[in-house]
């Protein structure tokens, strides 16, 4: 076998299995930013929503069926919206986390 000077026991740099993490400050800002555009995400999809006939009369329509109005009731809703409010707005919001660290 050739000689190696690279071990199981110790990566061969930092880079290949450690990142540095950001500092509180910018772990805050992240959130901040993450939040901003989730909101308005959210807030903007769902206002679209209630203008398109065609979306409100099919999908939206069922999230506003419910009788009681309460925080969990925020979640019934059309598997369509779901994926366009929460998994797509969650993979926005993760991607504004990563261009901030990226940034700064």
């Amino acid at each position: 076998m050739g000689g190696s000077s690279w071990s199981w026991a110790r990566p061969p740099c930092s880079c290949c299995f450690f990142r540095i993490q950001p500092s509180i400050s910018i772990k805050i800002l992240q959130i901040i930013i993450g939040t901003f555009f989730m909101d308005k995400w959210q807030y903007f999809a769902h206002r679209y929503m209630l203008q398109n006939k065609f979306l409100h009369r099919y999908v939206h329509s069922q999230h506003h069926r419910l009788v009681v109005p309460d925080a969990i009731g925020a979640l019934y809703n059309h598997p369509l919206e779901g994926l366009l409010l929460d998994t797509l707005g969650g993979a926005i919001r993760s991607s504004s986390q990563v261009d901030v660290a990226d940034d700064l």
